[in-house]
């Protein structure tokens, strides 16, 4: 008979659920913890995307290897890394026998087996593939089942003491689950099974293991194969585990069908292959009987579970994870708030609850560490735009191989009987539906109290629709119900998560800005409502235009009262309607100039970063001895045409008050790095640029990204930036500071603690971060009158300097006195007037180009 071969790549695989075989076919395998992983590991130690395998084609000699490459495709590494025999790799090509470590636990053995067809010789089809000789001469074959041989030079032995488990087959590869006590009696076994590595793997394998010609002929079954069908090999083409796979439309090599085949009260499912040459077929069938009555049932669990949740009265909501949008919401929930199923589906959570963003992610926050929390209370929107408050319980889950977050409402507010009907009549518009006088007062008396508690700002609107008594005469008052619920619409579209919206009268809706960081937020509103109804809206085939006006007052300025701020916002819409159409204003008139002039501010500094109207200019620090620069601080400019100089201590704030402050600080810091590597390019000394950091842009969340994407961009060294941030920045959170510099300087940052001096002075506090560089207050030099008192501090200054190994920077220094007082203390480095004023950056390259002459 012939005795070609067919070679076989196979992977045996250790962890802590069970072992079992992997046969390699595919071009490209993720490892890893992820479910989802085309080979899964469970051991928590390991990387949800640990490793990946890639197939490499020898075409020529019609061979093929895997590499082993650590981590995924997207260059993401893995955080224990991967270990081959022994040695940690980013990368390696495997070798038959390799010995795999994914963390300490979990392992894997690589194997290359040379399958035959059925011969005297060898009669089950196989012949072993050799390994590497080894030293005491000879050839070694490694039994891919005996993890104990194959990693005797790598450390730990194979044995687990958890029960094996049986694992669930992807479609992507073909596994072998063997239990624990089979290995032991396999590691026990003959000679002649241990040198002969695929009988082993195939005799003792649990799956049905057969090849056959493409015409159908059996070349080979395994020995769970012939034990439970014994007329195998005698019926050949015609029995049903092999029957139709004459008819196969064969492509390509690699994975060609799988199926399930039902034979007498069993289910098989079963993956064929096609072999390199084309000429074979094989297959691998597993029982899945009990797999598939578990599926079933699951099935039928997940259907009465479904049918429960439509036609319970408890409101069931599921949010993914990942994204925050609305997966799947019951009809309980829908009806609570008004919309249809096919409505809410896809909208996200932050549209829905009726509560500020940073809240709502600090409950999800708890979630990561909680899979359950009961909540007393929460807020959502309903369709209207009104708050709707009930009572509820929040899990986290996974389901259908997402995490989710299930959201389930127990006591509903509002469906208590006859009696709390006629209560919620008395709170709403009849016709509208929307919060009425009474509603709106008691609304904004509980966000007074809120505000007051928690000390932030609030503010109240009074929006009025010009021309809804001509429209109600014109057309009828039907119609202008429809026209103001149209108006009520578009301004609702425009309003913020948790805020509320009500109607005062026929004409005039009222928003209570339950906080606001500045009046500024209500002048975006207010604006951003305007702007939307700029444009005619269509309402029963015509067009409408919305002439309206808006009167604003805030809290707690205009009052602390609900009927306070209610009455002075109508005052001030009364006044601004005497204006004309599609203004707003302020109840306080300096409050409203003010904030105008604000508004404009941040309007401009929009504009100036988009067109590039803004600066830097750079002031260098000076060592006294050498008189050379040691370090060049980057200082924002700003020379509007119409405002005039804007100081930088002005624009920050605005910047900060308006979300501007993320984009203005990515503008620096590229700028700053792009220009330090221009520098050095032209052959001028290296020197740090320095950068100030405001509290916002150092707690940003993206920081480390954003600057460690930023010098990967322009290509600067990160030894050659320094981030200044002040000690009160690190006060607000300290813990979360040291996290943020620690990560800074892993990378080869620089960071200075700018404004030293400047209110209370803790030298114990600033001792606990690892800071490059201390810069005392210009106002600490500039009061100096060299008192004992002052010169006592700052010795402690220098000494702590001195021994932190902090570089220490007196700022300000202007006077001759001062620096007289600066050199009695041996502070070596300073910065200020007396010797540099800010610079543009061709003067500041001329005074280092005149530097590196001198040198």
């Amino acid at each position: 008979m012939s005795n070609d071969s067919i070679v076989r790549h196979v992977l045996v695989i250790e962890d802590q659920k069970s072992r079992r075989i992997v046969s390699l076919e595919e071009n490209t395998y993720d490892i890893g913890r992820d479910p989802s992983s085309a080979i899964p590991i469970y051991d928590r130690q390991v990387s949800r995307h640990h490793a990946t395998l890639i197939r490499v084609n020898d075409y020529q000699n019609h061979q093929y290897t895997y590499r082993l490459i650590d981590g995924n495709l997207q260059g993401k590494r893995s955080t224990n890394g991967v270990v081959v025999n022994g040695q940690y790799c980013l990368s390696h090509e495997l070798e038959h026998g390799d010995v795999i470590r994914f963390g300490n636990k979990s392992k894997a053995s690589y194997h290359i087996m040379n399958l035959t067809t059925e011969s005297e010789e060898h009669p089950y089809g196989v012949e072993p593939a050799p390994v590497a000789a080894n030293p005491g001469g000879g050839e070694t074959y490694v039994d891919p089942l005996n993890f104990a041989i194959a990693e005797q030079d790598y450390g730990e032995g194979s044995g687990f003491d958890h029960e094996a488990v049986e694992v669930g087959e992807d479609p992507a590869f073909s596994t072998a689950v063997v239990y624990n006590d089979e290995l032991a009696d396999v590691g026990r076994s003959s000679t002649v099974q241990s040198n002969n590595p695929l009988g082993t793997l195939s005799e003792n394998s649990t799956q049905l293991i057969v090849e056959l010609t493409i015409a159908g002929r059996v070349l080979y079954a395994n020995g769970a194969a012939k034990a439970l069908f014994p007329d195998l090999m005698v019926i050949q083409v015609q029995h049903p585990l092999i029957q139709g796979l004459t008819n196969l439309s064969l492509a390509r090599e690699g994975l060609q069908m799988e199926r399930d085949i039902a034979i007498g009260n069993k289910i098989f499912h079963q993956r064929v292959f096609l072999s390199p040459d084309r000429s074979r077929l094989l297959c691998y069938s597993d029982d899945v009987t009990e797999h598939r009555k578990m599926e079933q049932q699951f099935n039928e669990l997940r259907y009465r579970l479904r049918a429960y949740r439509e036609h319970t009265a408890t409101g069931f909501l599921l949010v993914d994870a990942r994204t925050k949008t609305v997966v799947e919401a019951n009809s309980a929930f829908c009806q609570l708030l008004g919309y249809e199923e096919s409505e809410i589906v896809d909208l996200t959570l932050y549209q829905l609850m009726a509560a500020e963003r940073p809240l709502i992610e600090e409950l999800l926050i708890n979630l990561e560490t909680q899979d359950y929390l009961p909540v007393p209370e929460l807020e959502y929107r309903n369709r209207e735009g009104q708050t709707v408050q009930v009572k509820g319980d929040v899990y986290r889950q996974s389901w259908d191989g997402k995490d989710l977050y299930c959201f389930v409402m127990r006591t509903p507010r509002g469906r208590q009987g006859y009696s709390e009907t006629l209560a919620n009549q008395a709170l709403y518009d009849p016709i509208t539906k929307l919060p009425n006088r009474i509603n709106l007062q008691k609304e904004l008396s509980l966000a007074i109290d809120a505000a007051a508690h928690h000390q932030h700002l609030m503010g109240v609107m009074f929006i009025h629709l010009e021309i809804l008594n001509r429209i109600n005469q014109a057309h009828g008052f039907s119609f202008g119900d429809e026209v103001f619920m149209a108006f009520h619409g578009a301004i609702a579209d425009c309003m913020r998560s948790g805020d509320t919206i009500g109607q005062w009268d026929s004409g005039t809706l009222v928003i209570i800005l339950a906080k606001i960081k500045s009046p500024q937020d209500s002048i975006r509103l207010a604006e951003r409502i305007i702007d939307r109804l700029k444009n005619p809206l269509t309402v029963h085939e015509r067009e409408i235009i919305f002439n309206i006006n808006i009167g604003i007052s805030a809290y707690p300025n205009d009052g602390n009262r609900a009927e306070d701020l209610l009455s002075r916002a109508n005052t001030a819409l009364q006044k601004v309607r005497q204006t004309g159409f599609n203004h707003y204003q302020f109840y306080d008139a300096k409050f409203s100039t003010a904030a105008l002039y604000q508004a404009r501010l941040e309007n401009l500094l929009q504009q100036a970063i988009a067109k590039r109207q803004l600066t830097l200019h750079y002031q260098p620090q000076i060592h006294l001895q050498s008189e050379q620069v040691t370090t060049i601080e980057a200082l924002l400019r700003w020379e509007h045409p119409e405002v005039g100089d804007i100081a930088p201590d002005k624009i920050i704030p605005i910047a900060a008050q308006s979300n501007l402050i993320f984009e203005l600080s990515n503008w620096i810091l590229q700028t700053a790095c792009q220009q330090n590597l221009d520098w050095q390019k032209d052959g001028l000394p290296l020197r740090p640029m320095a950068i100030n950091l405001s509290a916002p842009e150092f707690y940003r969340p993206d920081l480390v990204m954003m600057v460690a994407k930023t010098l990967n961009e322009t290509g600067l060294d990160p030894q050659w930036l320094e981030l200044e941030i002040t000690e009160s920045t690190l006060r607000q959170q300290p813990a979360k500071a040291l996290a943020i510099i620690q990560d800074l300087k892993s990378f080869g940052v620089k960071i200075a603690l700018d404004d030293f001096g400047r209110g209370q002075i803790s030298i114990g506090f600033i001792t606990q971060f690892p800071l490059t560089t201390i810069k005392i207050h210009q106002s600490l030099i500039s009061q100096l009158r060299g008192t004992p008192q002052e010169m006592a501090i700052l010795q402690s200054i220098l000494v702590v300097s001195q021994g932190f190994q902090y570089r220490l920077v007196a700022e300000g220094v202007e006077t001759e006195a001062q620096l007289s007082l600066v050199r009695q203390l041996q502070c070596q480095e300073v910065q200020g007037f007396l010797f540099s004023r800010p610079l543009r950056k061709r003067e500041i390259g001329q005074l280092l180009q005149k530097q590196l002459h001198q040198s």
